[in-house]
């Protein structure tokens, strides 16, 4: 009877959602992106820059973490090229996001500076090339790690391994704005004994869009929404319409006008078989989560959803950027 009354609230609070726009759990039917975007290795924490020309993703390959941007192209996506200024060859870089002035990206990385093993790192798009990485300041970085930061419109969203999260993960907020945030605290309600990880803020702040493992998931980890209610967070719901799989589905991003989803999967029908499947610093999934039954191993891959009132929106309707667009 719980769990009955728990999925009418929660489909209440999406048609609700779907009334507002942009806020809501209700989308359309994902698509495979294929290739060029997806290959043979792992590709992961997909997000598009302000205007939606380029996809900047990670890819891994060989326990290897590097950052990634194609172009528009017609109805798909053109070959995508690192992101040199912002990659290292001995280290890993993955999880990029866009601030809020649209010219400075957030991503993750292990290279030395930082005060951890993986930190928030800074960097911004100068007109011309990128600027020189920086690691953030102590009010996002820990001698723990830090794994995701996505910036708001009232500060910095993290995902950080802490003591409540059992070590796998809690939501963590720094308020303000770039370069002023204030020393980050758990978030509620998205700092539990559960997995929580990958929070994403839609760009007008009014909700959040997060990985995790709660009661009900379908798999290891579920795409999940919450809405702003006052100073405080609702509850959060699952993303509806055959979003989630059975296996893992993580790194949820939304486009500037609200209208496209993307994010990663692992284990669902449709992506690839590797050899391996190797997590961020180079450690199986498998071992990194020994409470789960071996399952067969797929790679990650990159996958987009249109809200419900955009599925008839074509691919045409965006132009192939220039060379220069790409590097934002």
């Amino acid at each position: 009877m719980l769990a009955i009354r728990y999925l009418i609230v929660c489909l209440l609070t999406t048609l609700f959602s779907v009334a507002a726009r942009g806020d809501s759990g209700f989308w359309g039917p994902p698509e495979n992106l294929g290739p060029p975007i997806n290959s043979p290795a792992n590709e992961l924490s997909g997000v598009l820059c302000p205007t939606g020309l380029n996809l900047f993703f990670a890819r891994t390959v060989t326990g290897q973490n590097d950052l990634f941007a194609a172009p528009r192209e017609g109805d798909g996506w053109g070959r995508p090229a690192a992101l040199t200024a912002l990659n290292t060859p001995l280290y890993n870089e993955l999880n990029l996001t866009f601030g809020r002035d649209g010219a400075r990206v957030y991503f993750t990385t292990n290279r030395p500076g930082g005060p951890g093993g993986f930190d928030i790192w800074t960097s911004a798009f100068s007109g011309a090339t990128w600027l020189p990485p920086e690691p953030m300041g102590p009010e996002v970085n820990s001698s723990g790690d830090e794994w995701y930061a996505a910036e708001g419109t009232d500060g910095l969203y993290i995902s950080a391994r802490t003591s409540s999260g059992l070590n796998r993960g809690d939501i963590l907020f720094a308020a303000g704005v770039y370069p002023n945030f204030a020393p980050h605290l758990p978030l509620p309600p998205f700092a539990t004994s559960s997995r929580e990880m990958s929070a994403f803020p839609n760009p007008d702040g009014s909700a959040l869009y997060i990985t995790a493992d709660y009661v009900g998931s379908l798999g290891r980890g579920d795409l999940w929404f919450s809405r702003r209610s006052g100073a405080s967070w609702a509850a959060p719901c699952a993303l509806l319409c055959g979003i989630n799989a059975e296996d893992f589905d993580l790194y949820p991003s939304v486009s500037t006008d609200q209208r496209e989803l993307i994010f990663a999967s692992f284990g669902r029908p449709g992506g690839r078989a590797v050899p391996t499947c190797i997590a961020p610093g180079g450690t199986p999934w498998a071992t990194s989560m020994p409470t789960v039954p071996p399952r067969p191993v797929i790679s990650f891959t990159l996958w987009s959803s249109f809200s419900a009132g955009d599925r008839l929106r074509s691919m045409r309707l965006w132009k192939t950027s220039t060379a220069t667009a790409m590097q934002r």
